[in-house]
């Protein structure tokens, strides 16, 4: 899918953009408005030869038949709550305008993520000025969103805390980065790339693999630069990463930083004091928005009294009232062979929930299980999504409104993949800005 949606993006030349106009309707080669990727553009599509990096999947350029250039369309892969997937961005020339945006094909939950695909959804991003901004969403790109805090202006727990890149890259290594906060200071900053058999870089490094350039810094001498900056200035901005995710503020770094940094900042979130939120006392309850495929809705209802979380019912109901808690007392949906029931374990994440007073501390993975809450092996994303919308109705998420821009509007029960597009739209809107 990845492979074909890039050829499709890239590779257009006059005979399969005639070969596209057949399939899809497409009219831009009569002067008229064409259908690229779900989105109605006033133009032909073009490859663009501006390079992709990171993130950035493949651009391609809007054309109009007098010649000139009235958009971009960039494909931004973002991953969501059931993994990755591929976003179209369309831009006006300026970045200033959405054109319109698109989901691929996409691994979210059926009936709650998967309503980001939905034109109700989307139509909202049609003409929106940017930049375009959603409550939660935090990005260090020159976007829409509002900039990470930096160390200084943090409040940090005492212990260690470390973060780990998703997958391993071409080599096998997967990047991590751990830290060390005492006294509520950065002490230690260890970056990292290790394969399954334990096998280090900075090991391979120190033995004369990874020396970067002649007569420069090795890898680990070049990682540890970086992390005698940040810990001096207690500043991650002190790197000085530029747009190409490389440093000239740091002597004799030449490496791609973007993920140390990136890793960094999911380390020092881990280690941030959160605010404490007061939440509103009331009962509030979320819904998925269909039934899954044997006819049951996914539902939580949260109680919250004197501010704090007293309750949480998680359920599967069907049109007929046949809960999912029920049938599961009745012998149903035992799960595994001397395991908890389906009811135990939905009755296990609502405890801990309570008695951290946290979503967050069901431990929920990328494949959306947790290995945080003893006995719990069913799929939790429901119940995650289902439990950020009441603890938004109760108060939970405090707005940021930026100074400009248009406000992106979540969908309800589905935080995670509602916010993977906002991310995505601000990458684009950045990286239009950068080619202008």
């Amino acid at each position: 899918m990845h492979k074909e949606h890039i050829r499709g993006l890239i590779g257009i030349t006059l005979t399969s953009a005639l070969a596209f106009g057949v399939a899809f309707g497409v009219k831009g080669m009569q002067g008229e408005e064409e259908v690229y990727h779900g989105i109605q553009l006033k133009g032909r599509v073009e490859s663009h030869d501006s390079a992709a990096n990171g993130a950035i999947q493949s651009v391609a350029k809007v054309v109009e038949d007098n010649g000139e250039v009235s958009g971009y369309v960039v494909t931004v892969k973002e991953t969501g709550y059931g993994g990755e997937m591929l976003i179209d961005v369309a831009l006006n020339t300026d970045g200033t305008k959405i054109l319109g945006v698109h989901v691929g094909e996409n691994q979210e939950t059926e009936g709650i993520g998967s309503a980001i695909t939905e034109k109700e959804f989307l139509e909202q991003f049609q003409g929106m000025t940017t930049p375009a901004y959603m409550d939660g969403v935090t990005t260090t790109s020159a976007g829409s969103q509002k900039i990470k805090k930096d160390v200084n202006e943090m409040k940090l727990k005492d212990g260690e805390y470390i973060a780990k890149a998703k997958e391993a890259d071409d080599n096998g290594f997967t990047e991590q980065v751990s830290i060390k906060v005492e006294d509520g200071k950065i002490t230690s900053i260890i970056w990292d790339c290790v394969k399954e058999d334990g096998t280090t870089k900075r090991k391979l490094a120190d033995h004369g693999e990874y020396v970067m350039t002649e007569d420069g810094l090795t890898w680990t001498e070049q990682a540890n630069a970086l992390a005698e900056t940040v810990i001096k200035n207690q500043s991650v901005e002190s790197i000085g990463m530029n747009e190409q995710g490389k440093t000239d503020a740091v002597a004799g770094v030449s490496i791609y930083i973007g993920n140390f940094v990136n890793l960094l900042e999911d380390s020092l979130s881990q280690a941030e004091v959160k605010e404490n939120i007061v939440l509103n006392d009331g009962d509030y309850i979320a819904k998925a928005r269909q039934a899954d495929d044997n006819g049951f809705v996914e539902q939580l209802k949260m109680t919250v009294k004197d501010g704090k979380i007293t309750s949480v019912d998680w359920d599967c109901v069907k049109e007929d009232g046949t809960t999912k808690s029920k049938l599961s007392q009745e012998g149903q949906y035992v799960m595994t062979e001397d395991g908890l029931t389906w009811a135990e374990q939905a009755k296990a994440l609502a405890e801990t929930v309570i008695k951290n007073q946290s979503v967050e501390s069901v431990g929920m993975n990328e494949q959306g299980k947790t290995d945080t809450v003893a006995g719990v092996s069913i799929y939790i994303g429901g119940f995650v999504n289902l439990a950020e919308d009441c603890l938004k109705q109760a108060g939970a998420v405090k707005e940021e409104t930026p100074q400009e821009g248009t406000k992106i509007d979540a969908v309800s029960g589905a935080t995670i993949s509602s916010k993977a597009v906002a991310r995505a739209i601000d990458k684009a809107y950045a990286f239009v800005l950068e080619m202008k």
